[in-house]
């Protein structure tokens, strides 16, 4: 999208809303109706209602757009609108575990149940058996052949079990030329943390995806595909180990069960593993790059647009 002459840029950074905010405006356009904007902002993004009266700028009503070009406007808005908000941002997180727990068991033809379900299931199997005079293990067997379950589908469903998301956080932006999706997750699954990072979109026409995870604040897949280059991988030396009957490559399904339905979902799709070895040779390029892609974290600040929808002409 392109900035009419009419129309500014200012940065807003609004507290509880991790990154910055580029609101577009006409640049008469005072901070009076511009809080407008951050009220139709906070409800379409968290569903939450913050009107003017709630919101404590550093910035005087009066000041314009213009006045304003080149700094940082800091936002922080009342108790009730502050709870309401970390509220918000809770039930995200938690509305994206259950997603994620749900792709992950669709991954290994369990999605008849949900993992509550199928906890469930295990637990009143186990209390009919309690009364059996068997081992611990022999009766797990038992539960497991009534249920029908691979030990791949076994280790898929404690998997999921354990996906535990901490921070869910989202940014869209556009440029003249450009259109950026940004995504930082945070969670914990299989005992560990983890954080996946990717910045997905557009520039110039090109689709471009790049993606990044991070396990114990460490670099395990790094992948760069479209915007005018060859397609990039990079993986550590050693590879993160499998998990139960799941070998790496099925623990890395289940992970790319939490990113968004348009982003690859397999291993396959992604064009990555972390079993197979290819060497550069004489006939080709090599699959992985020796060397990391980057190396610091790709997205170190969400960036979100807002468009006013203010219709204040600048004279």
């Amino acid at each position: 999208m392109t900035i009419p002459s009419t129309h500014t840029v200012i940065k807003l950074n609004i507290k509880g809303i991790p990154g910055s905010i580029g609101l577009v405006a006409p640049k008469d356009a005072p901070v009076s109706v511009l809080k407008l904007d951050v009220t139709r902002f906070l409800e379409g993004k968290y569903a939450i209602t913050v009107p003017a009266s709630s919101q404590l700028w550093s910035s005087p009503d009066d000041a314009t757009m213009d006045s304003l070009k080149g700094t940082t406007v800091k936002i922080e808005m009342d108790q009730s609108a502050d709870e309401n908000l970390a509220m918000a941002r809770v039930q995200e997180a938690a509305k994206w575990q259950k997603e994620s727990a749900e792709q992950i068991l669709k991954g290994f033809g369990l999605e008849e149940k949900t993992v509550t379900e199928w906890a469930e299931q295990f637990t009143e199997l186990f209390v009919a058996r309690r009364g059996l005079p068997l081992p611990e293990e022999l009766a797990t067997l038992c539960v497991e052949r009534v249920l029908g379950l691979t030990p791949k589908q076994k280790s898929a469903l404690e998997f999921a079990s354990t996906v535990r998301v901490q921070e869910y956080t989202s940014a869209c932006s556009f440029t003249g030329i450009s259109s950026h999706d940004q995504l930082v997750l945070s969670f914990t699954a299989i005992g560990c943390a983890w954080v996946w990072r990717v910045d997905s979109g557009s520039f110039d026409g090109e689709d471009y995806f790049n993606a990044e995870l991070y396990r114990l604040n460490a670099p395990v897949l790094q992948v760069s595909r479209g915007r005018f280059q060859l397609p990039k991988s990079w993986r550590p030396d050693v590879a993160p180990e499998g998990f139960k009957a799941l070998e790496p490559d099925e623990v890395l399904h289940c992970l790319l069960g939490l990113l968004p339905e348009d982003a690859p979902r397999s291993p396959l799709e992604l064009q990555y593993s972390w079993s197979e070895r290819e060497e550069k040779d004489d006939r080709g390029p090599q699959k992985y790059d020796k060397d990391p892609i980057w190396d610091r974290p790709i997205i170190a600040n969400l960036s979100h647009n807002i468009f006013s929808a203010t219709h204040i002409t600048a004279k």
